[in-house]
């Protein structure tokens, strides 16, 4: 789903000329050799992949499957996560996935903290990764309006997703053609 080490490579977490680079770099071409078919989460995967090595005639943009039976809309009057974590009269904006420097939450928590005198308004930040710090930072700096949760279970992300009023998917400049959110 994601180009792991290239993703490392953009991010300047690993030098492009390094031995593992470069060792995965030759896996990865072995492997698109031998492969009958290769697919590609989204249209900037598939290009990255064809700049690794030219196999146009068995690579395609295919994006990830839904998860439908997961993922039932649950209405506000209906949804006990949402009593639990939401008042009614907030509007709800969510992240819900990885917190990391790929899916950068600094735009969101910005927005949050301007507008953390505005009672109208909560943002839920559900998931974990090393971005998660940056998210318990804003809550700990006074962010009433903010929100740190942990993952959900996935037999019951249906409620938790249903909660929010609008969600954010968030991908960093330097990762696009490496990474797909699959909540696109």
């Amino acid at each position: 789903m994601d180009l792991n080490h290239d993703q490392m490579v953009a991010m300047n977490v690993l030098y492009v000329g390094a031995l593992p680079a470069r060792i995965f770099d030759a896996l990865n071409r072995a492997i698109l050799c031998q492969a009958s078919a290769v697919i590609g989460m989204d249209r900037f995967i598939r290009e990255r992949v064809l700049r690794k090595l030219d196999v146009a005639g068995k690579v395609h943009a295919m994006p990830p499957w839904p998860h439908q039976d997961q993922l039932e809309n649950v209405a506000h009057a209906d949804n006990e996560f949402r009593r639990q974590h939401v008042a009614d009269v907030r509007f709800a904006v969510m992240y819900s996935g990885n917190h990391s420097p790929a899916n950068p939450l600094s735009t969101l928590l910005d927005a949050a903290e301007r507008m953390q005198c505005d009672p109208r308004l909560l943002v839920m930040c559900i998931g974990a990764g090393g971005g998660k710090k940056d998210v318990d930072d804003c809550v700990a700096r006074g962010g009433v309006n903010t929100r740190s949760m942990p993952c959900q279970h996935f037999g019951r992300i249906r409620f938790s997703l249903s909660a929010a009023d609008v969600h954010v998917v968030s991908i960093a400049d330097e990762v696009v053609g490496f990474l797909h959110p699959c909540k696109v």
